[in-house]
């Protein structure tokens, strides 16, 4: 199955999905699947692809309890790493970057807290780089 036929089954899937009013945490699953599926914001190079994908988006938004109007707080290791208020489309998301030599090598909990109405939604990621020249490998499958 091609890019482009995925995302559009997908799509179909997830409206009949919301069209049997089938479990949120399912649907959920669905739309992040379909999500997963972006390259550089947009789905695939076909304008009725993106259409599909769109109308799927629109009527998962429309599932959604009315707008965010909360405070989050991150913290680290029980320090606070910050904090912003969402409140409808405004501060869509915040993004917090900590350098490696400022983790700790023991183990800390990363806590989000949230205080108000709506859904956070996050992602959670370490990403880190070694230092200096490293060797190259090539590997034949």
């Amino acid at each position: 199955m091609q890019l482009d036929e995925l995302t559009t089954t997908e799509s179909q899937a997830l409206r009949l999905f919301i069209d049997q009013k089938t479990p949120p945490e399912i649907i959920d699953k669905l739309f992040q699947s379909l999500l997963n599926l972006r390259h550089h914001g947009w789905y695939v190079d076909k304008t009725c692809n993106n259409a599909q994908c769109f109308t799927a988006s629109t009527e998962y938004s429309q599932l959604q309890p009315t707008p965010s109007n909360f405070v989050d707080t991150v913290k680290l290791a029980g320090k606070k790493l910050g904090n912003t208020r969402f409140n409808g489309s405004q501060n869509p998301s915040l993004q917090v970057n900590i350098p490696m030599d400022k983790l700790h090598r023991c183990r800390h909990d990363l806590l989000l807290q949230k205080f108000g109405k709506g859904n956070l939604h996050y992602l959670a990621a370490y990403r880190y780089y070694l230092q200096g020249n490293q060797p190259i490998q090539f590997k034949s499958l």
